[in-house]
């Protein structure tokens, strides 16, 4: 319906959509340098630095400390599922559609 009764708006969203590939193409070619670089750097250095950012992203989406606790808690609870060697593809699958088979 938004193609019949608003063309504008989806022409604009589909030529938006366009020149933003584009953008993102040549971002990318002039900076494969550095995310190659990015990989020469210590893991632990690099799992540190993820590590911050996932606190500050869950923080800054849900303002709350409960929300930090929570990420640690399946972190903590899928480090030991990898350890068990337990499949991790059932796991996602029932909690994924666990709510719609109810």
């Amino acid at each position: 319906m938004l193609f019949t009764q608003q063309p504008e708006i989806a022409g604009g969203l589909i030529a938006s959509m366009y020149i933003g590939n584009l953008m993102l193409l040549f971002l990318n070619l002039s900076l494969v340098g550095l995310f190659a670089r990015i990989l020469l750097l210590p893991n632990w250095l690099l799992f540190q630095v993820l590590g911050v950012m996932a606190f500050i992203e869950v923080f800054s989406i849900h303002g709350s400390i409960l929300s930090i606790l929570l990420m640690l808690a399946i972190g903590v609870f899928g480090y030991f599922l990898r350890k068990l060697q337990y499949s991790l593809t059932p796991f996602l699958l029932s909690f994924v559609l666990g709510e719609l088979m109810e």
